[in-house]
């Protein structure tokens, strides 16, 4: 008889566990966390996700948003790389520049006004400028603690070749 009622208690004390579990699980799921489809910072996630994806079209907007609403937020500087790039992706390459200069003005102490500036550099090329995008390229090696430093240089090593390498063809008679 006595081991039943240590049983039983057993019992009653794991099923009150379970059920306690069960209540603070439940209170967890149901406490409000910031962590909803609205909250600040998944706004900028799912914004950054279409970026990633190519929804270009549908990135800006969710990215401006956050923009609004947390302009000084721990994601503000990406949010208008990712606003940048997603120019670049709908071939706005105007309002991209726009975006990544704008990004370097106010924002100039973050590795995303660095990483603005060497895609600045791209646009130059990309728009026959090679004289600007050297001198880019030129001002990023001069901040030695940018990680871009061995990719400017390694451009610029590229742009002196092939300056090197072009020759004026005589024209034919």
């Amino acid at each position: 008889m006595r081991n039943r009622l240590v049983v039983l208690r057993h019992t009653q004390s794991i099923s009150d566990f379970l059920l306690l579990l069960l209540l603070l699980f439940l209170l967890f799921l149901l406490m409000p966390c910031g962590c909803s489809r609205n909250s600040k910072g998944n706004i900028f996630l799912q914004g950054r996700k279409a970026v990633t994806q190519g929804r270009f079209q549908k990135a800006i907007p969710v990215l401006r948003r956050y923009l609004q609403e947390k302009p000084h937020g721990k994601h503000a500087s990406r949010a208008l790389f990712f606003i940048a790039k997603a120019h670049i992706g709908l071939g706005e390459y105007d309002r991209a520049q726009a975006a990544f200069a704008s990004l370097i003005r106010e924002m100039p102490d973050t590795l995303e006004a660095r990483k603005a500036e060497y895609k600045l550099a791209l646009l130059d090329l990309w728009q026959d400028r090679t004289k600007k995008a050297r001198q880019r390229l030129q001002a990023i090696t001069a901040h030695p603690d940018s990680p871009l430093v061995p990719e400017a240089q390694a451009m610029l090593r590229y742009l002196e070749k092939e300056q090197e390498s072009w020759k004026p063809q005589p024209q034919a008679w």
